[in-house]
């Protein structure tokens, strides 16, 4: 039997979930053939060269069962696999897969991974993929001997149900209609009113899309404050994200190309962010997820100043209630205030523009009933104060500071790990000249360790989920 393992990771040979894949070829039976297709290394060259992402298809056809190996970022599958999906569907490709099994292994550090399985079983089961729920790793699964021989013994499920043929249930599907031409009622427009409001058009359409164009175009008519528009198709360079966490030890992104440099400082000065995207099978288009991918830090955004957010998107939203939701997540993990969502589905263009002047009246509204204190400078002493508000983090209180930013939140990993996370944190934001304050830290985690080895801590408001 042949098994296809999909690498999404960019990183190589220090990715976790090639860890996995290793483990898994090394213990399998001897019947078991492994192939090996590194999509996240590749994926430029599969956008570019057709031949070599049919290569890619031709293995997945011939194949008996096909697992993904997923990095989740910002709560959905990583850049790689999204565009590598949407890939699959836009040159029809998806036909070739109907019918064969598929599971996927999901690794992250932090956060959950439901909406990422979810969107990746609802892409399977549009071509008729039999998808078997996937296996979700914990932060510590790589280290553990026993999240190890989970993996395993799941892995050795999955290829008993490929043999017998295990009849799956098919729950979700993603449409791939496309939207009427939109053609804009002409009415007046809106005078513009001179402000310190910085507005941020962010889009990724290469102008195939006429539809987006005239949707981003309306919106500026009706919107009363001047706007800047980022095409980030435009950009030259931009490096997937690779999960390093370097942004969380150094406060920057480790790839330093155009987003970094340019993009990055308008989105974190905004006080208003209008994503304009085409729907790209379910989702954003792949540009728009390789940005959101790179700014998942939650040391990136001061909760002090929420932002507004708007979402144009341009084809069928009759999967509406999943982008919602992800919507909603992301923003409670950015501290942001979403004013809502326009596609431009309707069969009446004249409706089309209402909602979008409706919309952008809306926001315009928020933006002068909402103070909004200036942006922090970027001293070390600011941003750490920055930080330690971001996080809900009182400066003389450890347990605090353990309750708060670890035993509250929705991911569900040993309570011990949790610590011995918090201890690595702290290490590396406090610089030499906080010694005593670090020491403190460090000594009230300590204490807690000790207590969770010898009894669990009582369970209530302070302690873990």
């Amino acid at each position: 039997m042949k098994i296809i393992l999909i690498e999404g990771s960019c990183r190589g040979q220090e990715s976790s979930s090639l860890y996995f894949a290793r483990r898994l070829m090394s213990t399998a039976d001897k019947s078991l053939r492994f192939e090996i297709l590194e999509v996240g290394k590749y994926i430029k060259v599969l956008a570019e060269n057709r031949d070599f992402f049919d290569s890619y298809l031709k293995a997945m056809q011939e194949s008996d069962a096909v697992i993904w190996l997923v990095p989740v970022r910002n709560l959905l599958p990583c850049y790689e696999i999204c565009h590598f999906l949407s890939l699959i569907d836009s040159r029809n490709a998806g036909e070739r897969l109907e019918n064969k099994y598929t599971t996927a292994l999901f690794t992250s550090s932090f956060f959950s991974h439901r909406e990422a399985e979810e969107y990746l079983a609802a892409a399977c089961q549009t071509w008729d993929m039999n998808y078997i729920r996937g296996f979700h790793c914990r932060p510590d699964a790589a280290i553990n001997e026993n999240g190890t021989d989970k993996w395993l013994r799941f892995a050795d499920a999955f290829f008993g149900k490929v043999r017998l043929r295990f009849p799956c249930e098919k729950f979700y599907s993603l449409s791939r209609e496309r939207s009427l031409p939109f053609k804009p009622v002409e009415t007046a427009s809106v005078p513009k009113k001179s402000t310190e409001k910085k507005i941020l058009i962010l889009t990724a359409g290469s102008g195939k899309n006429p539809n987006l164009k005239k949707m981003i175009d309306t919106w500026k008519r009706y919107f009363p404050y001047e706007t800047e528009t980022v095409n980030l198709s435009d950009l030259s360079l931009c490096f997937p994200c690779s999960g390093c966490m370097n942004c969380f030890r150094d406060r920057k992104c480790s790839g330093n190309d155009n987003i970094s440099k340019t993009v990055y400082p308008k989105y974190r000065d905004a006080d208003a962010v209008i994503f304009a995207s085409e729907i790209c099978f379910g989702l954003f288009e792949p540009q728009i997820k390789l940005f959101l991918d790179r700014i998942f830090i939650p040391a990136y955004f001061d909760r002090n100043r929420p932002k507004e957010t708007v979402y144009l998107f341009s084809g069928s939203l009759k999967n509406k209630f999943s982008l919602e939701k992800y919507i909603h997540h992301k923003s409670i993990l950015h501290g942001e205030r979403t004013v809502g969502i326009i596609g431009d589905d309707e069969k009446s263009a004249r409706q089309i523009t209402a909602n979008i002047a409706g919309l952008a009246k809306a926001t315009a509204g928020r933006l002068e009933s909402v103070h909004r204190p200036e942006p922090e400078s970027d001293s070390e002493a600011e941003f750490r104060k920055r930080f330690e508000r971001t996080l809900l983090l009182p400066p003389s209180k450890p347990f605090f500071l353990f309750r708060n930013s670890v035993c509250l939140a929705p991911v569900r990993v040993p309570l011990k790990l949790k610590i011995q996370i918090l201890k690595i944190r702290i290490r590396s934001y406090f610089r030499k000249n906080e010694q005593e304050r670090k020491h403190l830290y460090l000594q009230a985690l300590d204490h807690l360790l000790s207590k969770t080895e010898t009894k669990s801590l009582p369970r209530g408001k302070g302690s873990a989920r």
